[in-house]
C-alpha cells in the first residue's frame, strides 16, 4: 500500500486505486482532508470561555448574597412580628401538649422527661438515711436535714462540709446531684447559679453509694485539679 499524491493505492499484480473502491470492498475508508482545512490546536481545547472577573463577582453575589438576604428578610419579618409588649416567658409542657399531643404522650416519663428534676421525695432515688461510702481516704456521707437533701464530702478548700443537693440527674443505671454553687443573696427564685455535678452517685440496679471516677484517673484528685467535682471541667 502506498500513497501516490492525494490517492492511496494497493499493489498487487496490478495497481488499484483505493480511493475509487467502495468501503465496502476494502474494509476501511480513507476520508481525505479537505486543502483548505488546516490543524487547529483550539479544537481539542475547552470551547467554554474562562471566568473572567465579572463572571466571578457575579456568581459569589448569587452564591453568598442570596442566602443572606433570605436570612435578614426572615429576621427582620419575625422582629417586627413581636408586639412592642410582648415578653418571653416559659409556657411550659402543657402548652407544647395542646399541640403535639402524640409527641407529648410519647416523651412523658422517657428518660428524656426524667433527665433533670428537682431533689424531691419522688425524684431522689438514694438512700439518703447516712450512708457512707469511703474513696481515696475521704469518708462522704449523704443524709437529709428535714425536706433537704444533704452530701457531706470534701469542698473547695479541702475541707469536709454538707453541700444541698439541688436538683437530680438522670434514673438510671445511676443518678447523679447537682449542687448549687456562688448563689448571690439576690438572685430571683426562678434562677440557678453555678452547677456542679458531685461524683458520688446513686447505682439504681445495685441501690449503693459509689464513687465515680473521671476516665482513667486512678488516684485522689486535689481541690486545684481540674477535674475535682467543685471546679469546671466536671459540670
Amino acid at each position: 500500500v502506498c500513497r501516490r499524491g492525494g490517492t492511496w493505492v494497493y499493489w498487487s499484480q496490478t495497481p488499484i486505486s483505493l480511493n475509487r473502491l467502495p468501503p465496502s470492498a476494502v474494509g476501511f475508508s480513507m476520508p481525505k482532508r479537505p486543502k483548505s482545512a488546516k490543524p487547529n490546536p483550539a479544537a481539542d481545547s475547552d470551547p467554554s470561555p474562562p471566568l473572567n472577573n465579572r463572571n466571578r463577582f457575579a456568581f459569589w453575589l448569587i452564591f453568598l448574597g442570596l442566602p443572606l438576604l433570605a436570612t435578614g428578610y426572615l429576621a427582620a419579618d419575625w422582629w417586627v412580628g413581636i408586639p412592642p409588649e410582648a415578653q418571653a416567658t416559659y409556657v411550659g409542657r402543657q402548652t407544647c401538649a395542646e399541640c403535639h399531643v402524640a409527641e407529648m404522650k410519647k416523651w412523658e416519663d422517657s428518660d428524656h422527661d426524667l433527665a433533670i428534676n428537682l431533689a424531691t421525695d419522688e425524684t431522689v432515688l438514694g438512700d439518703f438515711n447516712d450512708v457512707e461510702v469511703k474513696h481515696y481516704g475521704i469518708l462522704s456521707r449523704i443524709h437529709r436535714d428535714g425536706d433537704r437533701f444533704l452530701v457531706h464530702t470534701e469542698g473547695p478548700d479541702r475541707l469536709m462540709m454538707d453541700f444541698e443537693v439541688k436538683y437530680v440527674f438522670g434514673v438510671g443505671p445511676l443518678q447523679q446531684y447537682m449542687v448549687e454553687f456562688d448563689r448571690p443573696a439576690n438572685m430571683p427564685e426562678d434562677e440557678i447559679a453555678r452547677l456542679q455535678v458531685l461524683r458520688l452517685s446513686w447505682d439504681a440496679e445495685k441501690e449503693e453509694l459509689f464513687y465515680l471516677s473521671p476516665p482513667d484517673v486512678d488516684e485522689k484528685l486535689g481541690p486545684n485539679d481540674p477535674l475535682h467535682w467543685t471546679r469546671s471541667a466536671q459540670i
